[in-house]
Order: C-alpha cells, then sequence, then structure tokens
C-alpha cells in the first residue's frame, strides 16, 4: 500500500507543477547552483535579487563576494541540472522544480512507514500519509522550490530510521536524516535534542548516542566546511545583525498558530485532526509521540522567536512545514476507527477535513507572489481579519488565474491523464497484477510531468525575448576575461536557465544604481585591466545623470560608445583600463575650455583589433561649456582619413565633485588595419551647430600621440 501512498500524491502534485521559482529564497540557492555548475566556486553573483535584498536572502563575504544564507543542499541539487541543460540549450529551472514534487511524495512513503512502525495498520497509515500529503501546507509546498520539503525528509528518515532499527545502526540513520535537514536548513541542528528520545532507549546506550553523532558528524562538518569556505569560519553564516531571535514568544508563537495571515490554524486545519488522534499515538508508541511533539514544539519556539517569524513572502506559515508530518501523525489512526465515533464528533472531522482540502487547493493553484505580503516582519495585516491575502485568493480563483502550467496554457488533458495514473494506483487488483498497474501509473505520471517540463521550457514573454537577442549578442561578443554586469530587475530567474557564459556576473536592480561601499567593493572585484565589462540593462535609459553606477562605470572605465539596442534591453561595453601612460600634452580649446592632462593605456606600437582606453582631464570655465560641448577623440591615418572615433559630452554628461571632469573614452581599432603611422587627435565641437573650437594656433584639431600598427607574429 505504500507504493499506492507514494503513486496517488505524485500525480497530484504533479498537477501543481508551474515550473517556475517564486522566491528570493529559491533564486538565492539556484544561483549557488548555477556558480557551482558553471563556475566551480559558491558565490551567488548571478542573483539579481542582490541589490535590492542585501539583508534577506544573500550577503557579501570579506571580498566582496556575493554569498546566499541558505543551507547548500538545494544548491548542490540543482547544480547537476544546470550541467545538463547547459549542453541542451534548455533553462534549467522548470526541470529543477520538479524536485520538491518527487520529495513530498517520497516523504509521504516514509511517512507510511514510520506510521506503520508506530503500531498502526495499512489502512490508517495510509490515511495518515494522505491526511499529511493533501490537507496540510505539504500539498502547497510540494510545488515550490523553497527549502522546507527537503528539511522534512530528512527529519521523517531520522524519526523512521532509530524506531525501525533499535541499534546503533538506527541511531546512525537517525543521525544521518537530521544532517539531510542540517544542510537543507541549518536551523534543523537545533533539533537534536527533540530526538534524543528515540536515540537514548534500549540496551547499549553510548554505542547509539555514538552511532547517532556520527550520523550527524556530515551535516554539521558539510555546513561548517560550506562557511568556512565562504567566510573564514565555520560557524559564520552570513547573518545580518538584524536576524536573531528578538521576537517575544507570546507574539511569535500565536502568530504562527492562529494570526489570519500565517496561523497554522487557518492554513492547515487538519492539523487539529491529528492533535486529537495523538493519544493514540502516544498509547501505540510512547517514545515516538514524545520525539514528535520535541520536534513540533522546537519549531514553534525556534521561529516563534526569530525576528522575521512569519517566514516572509510565502503561503502559510512556511517555518512549521518540516513539523507537519509530526502534527498528523494520529490523523490516520483516528479515522480509521471511523465507525465508533459519535456523529458530532464525524461532523467536525469533515468540515475541518473539508476546511483543509478548500485552503490547501487554492494555495496550491494560484501563485502566493500575487497576494498582499507582508512589508516588514511581523506586519499588522498578518493579524487582519478578514485578511487580505484570503480575498485575493478568492479573486484568482473567480478569475480562473491558475497557477499550474497546464492551467496557463488550457491543457487540460493533463489532469485528465494524471487522474488516470492515480486511479490506476487505487484500483482494487491482485497483489501480482498491482505491481504493473503502479508501474504503468508511475510512467504515466513522469510522462505527463516531462511534457510539462518541455511546455515550461518554451514559455517566453516579449520582454525575454528582447534579453534573448540581447544575450545571443553578448555571447558571441564576450572574452574569457570579461565581465558582465545585469540590470535587469526581476529577471533573474531568466538569466539563471539561459546564461551560461563562465564569466562573472554580477546581477543588480535599478536601486543598486545608488552605489553602496559594499557594492563598489564588489563591482570592482570584475575590473580586470584590460579586459572589457558589459553592461546589460532592461527598463530604462542608460546612460541616466541620476545613477551612480552610471556615473561610477564612466568615471572609472572608458565607454565605447556601443549600444546595442533591443527594443527596451542594451547592451554598452566598456574597456577596463590598464596603466595609463601621462602623454604630458596641455591645451586650451576656444576661449576657456582647458586641458589639464591627456593619458592612455596603450604604448607605440598597436595590432589590428586592439582597444585602448584615452583619459582626459578638462576644467572648463563654466558648467555650462561643459554641457554645451562634446568632446571627439578620433585615430587618423598618415593621409588624414578617419580610422575609428569617440564621441561624447565631457565626462559623459555626469556630474563630478570638483572643477576638473574626468573623461574616458574607449576605442578599439578595426580588425584589418596595417600601416606605419596613425595619429591620435581630439576635436572640440559645439553639438548644436557643429563649430569646432579652436586652439590658441588657429587649428582645430589636437594630435595626442602617433603610433604604428602591426600584425603579431606567430
Amino acid at each position: 500500500m505504500g507504493a499506492q501512498v507514494f503513486l496517488v500524491l505524485l500525480t497530484i502534485y504533479c498537477a501543481g507543477y508551474a515550473g517556475r521559482a517564486y522566491s528570493a529564497d529559491d533564486i538565492s540557492s539556484l544561483s549557488v547552483g548555477w556558480s557551482i555548475a558553471h563556475r566551480g566556486d559558491l558565490e551567488a553573483r548571478i542573483d539579481a535579487w542582490t541589490a535590492r535584498f542585501p539583508d534577506q536572502s544573500n550577503t557579501f563575504g570579506p571580498a566582496g563576494q556575493v554569498y546566499s544564507k541558505k543551507g547548500p543542499l538545494l544548491a548542490f541539487l540543482a547544480a547537476p541540472a544546470y550541467r545538463l541543460t547547459s549542453s541542451t540549450g534548455l533553462p534549467a529551472i522548470p526541470l529543477i522544480t520538479t524536485l520538491n514534487p518527487v520529495v513530498t511524495a517520497l516523504t509521504g512513503w516514509l511517512l507510511f512507514h514510520l506510521t506503520r512502525l508506530a503500531g498502526f495498520g495499512p489502512r490508517p497509515a495510509a490515511l495518515t500519509a494522505l491526511v499529511w500529503g493533501f490537507l496540510t501546507l505539504a500539498l502547497a509546498y510540494s510545488k515550490f522550490l523553497f527549502t522546507e520539503p527537503l528539511a522534512t525528509l530528512g527529519l521523517v528518515v531520522a524519526c523512521l530510521a532509530a524506531v525501525r532499527f533499535p541499534g546503533w545502526v538506527g541511531a546512525l540513520g537517525a543521525g544521518l536524516g537530521l544532517s539531510f535537514a542540517v544542510l537543507a536548513r541549518p536551523a534543523a541542528l537545533a533539533l537534536v535534542p527533540a530526538l534524543l528520545p528515540l536515540v537514548w532507549s534500549g540496551v547499549r546506550r553510548p554505542g547509539r548516542i555514538l552511532g547517532f553523532g556520527l550520523g550527524l558528524l556530515p551535516g554539521a562538518a558539510g555546513l561548517g566546511l560550506y562557511n568556512a569556505v565562504r567566510f573564514g569560519s565555520p560557524l559564520e553564516s552570513g547573518l545580518s545583525p538584524i536576524e536573531t531571535f528578538s521576537t517575544p514568544l507570546w507574539v511569535g508563537i500565536p502568530g504562527l498558530l492562529w494570526s489570519p495571515g500565517r496561523g497554522l490554524l487557518f492554513f492547515s486545519p487538519a492539523v487539529l485532526v491529528g492533535l486529537a488522534g495523538f493519544p493514540l499515538v502516544w498509547r501505540a508508541h510512547r517514545r515516538l509521540a514524545l520525539t514528535s511533539a520535541l520536534i513540533v514544539l522546537g519549531h514553534l519556539v525556534l521561529y516563534g522567536a526569530w525576528y522575521g517569524w512569519d517566514g516572509g513572502h510565502a503561503w502559510g506559515p512556511r517555518f512549521l512545514v518540516p513539523a507537519l508530518p509530526f502534527l498528523v501523525l494520529g490523523a490516520g489512526p483516528l479515522l480509521d476507527g471511523w465507525s465508533r465515533w459519535s456523529l458530532a464528533l464525524k461532523s467536525a472531522i469533515v468540515v475541518v477535513l473539508g476546511l483543509s482540502l478548500l485552503v490547501q487547493g487554492a494555495g496550491f493553484l494560484t501563485d502566493f507572489n500575487r497576494l498582499p505580503q507582508p512589508a516588514r516582519p511581523n506586519d499588522p495585516m498578518l493579524w487582519e481579519l478578514p485578511n487580505p491575502a484570503w480575498t485575493a485568493t478568492l479573486q484568482l480563483l473567480g478569475q480562473g488565474q491558475l497557477d499550474p502550467v497546464w492551467a496557463r496554457h488550457g491543457l487540460w488533458s493533463i489532469p485528465v491523464l494524471l487522474g488516470a495514473a492515480a486511479a490506476l494506483a487505487l484500483l482494487p487488483t491482485p497483489a501480482h497484477f498491482r505491481r504493473k498497474l503502479l508501474a504503468a501509473g508511475l510512467a504515466l505520471t513522469l510522462t505527463v510531468l516531462g511534457f510539462q517540463v518541455d511546455v515550461a521550457s518554451l514559455e517566453a514573454e516579449p520582454r525575454e525575448l528582447e534579453l534573448a537577442a540581447a544575450l545571443n549578442t553578448l555571447q558571441n561578443h564576450v572574452r574569457p576575461e570579461d565581465a558582465v554586469v545585469v540590470v535587469a530587475p526581476y529577471a533573474q530567474t531568466w538569466f539563471l536557465n539561459h546564461y551560461r557564459l563562465p564569466n562573472p556576473v554580477l546581477g543588480l536592480t535599478e536601486d543598486s544604481l545608488r552605489l553602496e561601499p559594499r557594492f563598489r567593493l564588489t563591482l570592482s572585484r570584475l575590473l580586470k585591466p584590460g579586459a572589457q565589462l558589459w553592461l546589460l540593462v532592461q527598463g530604462f535609459a542608460f546612460p541616466d545623470p541620476a545613477a551612480e553606477l552610471d556615473a561610477e562605470l564612466h568615471r572609472e572605465l572608458c565607454w565605447t560608445g556601443s549600444v546595442n539596442s533591443f527594443g527596451g534591453v542594451r547592451l554598452s561595453r566598456f574597456l577596463i583600463p590598464g596603466n595609463f601612460h601621462d602623454l604630458g600634452i596641455q591645451a586650451t580649446f576656444g576661449r576657456s575650455l582647458g586641458l589639464k592632462a591627456s593619458a592612455w593605456d596603450a604604448g607605440t606600437t598597436l595590432a589590428p583589433g586592439d582597444s585602448f582606453c584615452v583619459r582626459l582631464e578638462w576644467e572648463p570655465a563654466s558648467p555650462a561649456e561643459g554641457v554645451n560641448t562634446r568632446i571627439s577623440v578620433q585615430v587618423l591615418d598618415a593621409a588624414g582619413k578617419l580610422v575609428t572615433q569617440h564621441d561624447g559630452p565631457p565626462g559623459a554628461g555626469f556630474k563630478q565633485p570638483g572643477p576638473t571632469i574626468i573623461d574616458n573614452h574607449g576605442l578599439s581599432l578595426p580588425g584589418n588595419l596595417t600601416g606605419e603611422a596613425f595619429y591620435l587627435t581630439v576635436v572640440v565641437y559645439n553639438p548644436d551647430t557643429l563649430e569646432r573650437y579652436t586652439l590658441a594656433d588657429g587649428t582645430d584639431r589636437l594630435t595626442l600621440a602617433a603610433f604604428r600598427v602591426e600584425r603579431p607574429t606567430r
């Protein structure tokens, strides 16, 4: 019957498959998985939420690296999917999001066996697994990429191993299960005392404790190593000073249990049935019952004191998801005695389970990102009744705005086929024939899931097509030593799916255009002299005189003037200068535009296709003169013919401190250029009249340097 439970759960979970990430936590872990697969490090550099939420999911390392605060397990599980899809050209996230449906169904199968080991028959065990799988938050969280389902699996494995194997082997399994949970959610380490009633029992207690410790070692050591590699200390996790246990328990625990916006009793009323059946579990297996109670209590105390007890943007009290199997252990045994209960109790149970089904179905079929979410920890909206999230969910359902892939594309055959697969698991057949039906049902389920992955992989919005065109151009021109900065708000999922270059990436949002010191440090790590920086911007103007990022790039780098536009997406190229060499030339253009200094990072001999930077320092007599002026840095051949040029206002038009304007220009020589004599010159003109400013000798062009172009010898 356990296999039937697994298949029924899996078929329904596949019906909710949406094929996308939902939260900052998802993106943070996926960013690390991308880096593991494509760069072999642990950074979350492609995470475009880094700037907007620097203290939520990510943090900065000692040298400006961007690291995730989340446990490493999901990232390492996602990395193979990135490697697999990198060779096929398909996006990775639709494949990665098949993980939690399988994990949750597997947890339900293990919960069935745990209930059986507690002393109950197949039917109550199946009822327990189905109540947990369909009538609690487990249903909705089967489609998200939050790490709670992985932690849930680890805790159930830990309890199952300890109950199934009475000696040190069981204790070792319990430790390994808890290790799995710790790598998914490091806070699970606090649940060590909760498992002691199962571990500290029977004979040979020292051996069991030793086995438990050995099993826990991979999780604790792995987490410590993960932290040490990133932050230099196994005890440093990257949490900010505000992320502490600062909420009074008399606020956090009631919030987790009965606040309208996050309360467990509102989002999983079925736990009441589990609590009503808890005495049955206590009588059948006291140690398991005690451990279950301690796991639930541990979650309430741990997260009730957490500064953000509500779990941020989520569906219901997500921090309590790993405790749910242990809250409903008694549900199956209670329902199995249905015929013995009074009509009043039966009616109450039907109402509670019916409400649970409605609530879970709503969360399963909609996207919680479209609901009102708390703007800050302990937001008053969490206590509003009726809660805004309820009414918004009902509106989405009423308007038919459903979240699964099949609903978005009108593929109604998908739920029909998955229903048929579930029916194959439930058909009353002889045991020898049941295996074949289960195999057929599993094959059908996985086939339908694979089809949904394909559909999700082919989805593309118009703005994503613009990004695809820009990324194609980038991939055709970027060099291995180049860096990429992406300013595309909320497009981080798309980049995680499609960006496959090994070049370092810093993903920012428009908020980070006002650079803080830590962003400057992170940006400085990308700038390797002689390389290029590509800036991909979506949705707003560039250059933007009000944006500190633009000003910083134009002040420190050399814009080539190259801008490729793809609808609302712009791709610009900057040269990262090497060591500047003073050209020793000063001059005055017109009446009062003084050239105080000039330098470039090239030499007297260049190669075809070379790029170089020119730095000019201007001192206008008045701000207006700088605004109404254009600088043209040009390369001429011996005959005076123009080879290449770069034009722009002094300092690209950005306001700079002090009277001196730093003005950088990036130029690239044609790839087929050769010759003995070329000249680097500068011309100043009025953009309205095109009239050139003259020098003191009456000429209108200043020669800065001479050089030759030779093809490099092999």
